[in-house]
């Protein structure tokens, strides 16, 4: 036989070991880098994208790990993350209620969740403590007014608050925008006329999604580089959007037997005449915060969320302004 045609199986064979070689090598090197991801950057992940307590939820877009505890480590801060079995940073709280006292129920994302600061320095606990009522904090980090209203239909409602507190925030109008949002898909309404319209009411993830820190991190950073900022028409939109949300649920919490009051820094944009023109009233404590500037800094110097000292000066801003409508008992 030639010698071309008996080396033919042998160059054959060696190709296809150099495939394999290739393959699993490529599989070792993903696995190696999926290890190092996880060990030194997804530690160091905030409050909305941390898969160590941050989990999929097909109607929301995600939810917090019911029973997880992590700690949290930046230039800014250090503080313990321990979310409880209903997946809240907060206390345990029955649905029941069986003391008497006036129960008050927040809605918001990573302010009134308390990043940065600890679970009782955030101005949820501090209201608790200074008003005397019992205070259910449902702030999930990310979270739009969207998902706010429909976490309430879920949970919220539950809870029978006599007041319902909602932080809104500048970036409430883009989340509120979007089907995606920090590499996390989302649901979604759209407005008509004065009309809500749920268009996007379940939420899939991928296989690799579920399984790959890594992945989850890139494909999330491509889908945000590739996202354009919104336009003018589109803010106006999205702002609309927003106060039609509120409205919403400002009618969902007086069917539950409760009163909404809005809570804002600086969100001009609400429009009195549209919020209080409905009974829904604004407190914007910008102006309070920027006083208290002088007693120490209100935000972190790396980071633009409220110290422990912006989360004393917000809960008695709050505090005083429910004195003020008479709503505290």
């Amino acid at each position: 036989m030639p010698d071309h045609l008996s080396s033919s199986p042998r160059r054959r064979f060696s190709w296809r070991v150099k495939v394999l070689a290739l393959g699993l090598s490529s599989i070792v090197a993903l696995g190696l880098a999926e290890v190092g991801w996880r060990l030194f950057r997804t530690p160091g992940y905030g409050p909305t994208t941390n898969p160590y307590y941050v989990e999929h939820d097909p109607e929301l877009g995600w939810r917090y790990s019911p029973g997880a505890k992590v700690r949290h480590q930046t230039q800014d801060f250090d503080v313990a993350i321990r979310i409880n079995e209903k997946g809240q940073r907060d206390d345990p709280v029955s649905f029941e209620r069986t003391d008497g006292r006036q129960r008050l129920l927040l809605l918001g994302d990573s302010l009134t969740f308390g990043w940065g600061v600890e679970e009782k320095e955030s101005f949820a606990s501090q209201l608790e403590d200074s008003l005397g009522a019992e205070v259910v904090n449902l702030a999930i980090s990310g979270f739009g007014t969207d998902q706010e209203l429909l976490l309430f239909r879920r949970l919220g409602h539950l809870y029978h608050a006599d007041v319902v507190i909602l932080t809104v925030c500048a970036n409430d109008v883009e989340e509120c925008s979007r089907e995606r949002m920090y590499g996390k898909g989302k649901p979604r309404f759209v407005l008509h006329g004065d009309r809500l319209e749920l268009v996007r009411d379940h939420v899939e993830q991928s296989f690799l999604e579920r399984v790959s820190h890594l992945y989850r991190s890139l494909w999330g950073k491509w889908i945000a580089a590739r996202t354009p900022p919104l336009t003018d028409a589109q803010r106006q939109e999205g702002q609309q959007l927003v106060r039609a949300l509120i409205r919403e649920l400002s009618d969902e919490v007086r069917a539950a037997g409760g009163k909404l009051l809005v809570v804002s820094e600086g969100e001009r944009w609400l429009g009195s005449q549209r919020i209080e023109g409905t009974e829904i009233p604004h407190l914007d404590v910008r102006d309070t915060l920027s006083q208290a500037e002088q007693d120490g800094p209100v935000r972190f110097a790396h980071d633009p969320h409220w110290t422990a000292h912006g989360h004393q000066v917000v809960a008695q801003t709050i505090g005083d302004h429910l004195r003020a409508l008479g709503w505290l008992k």
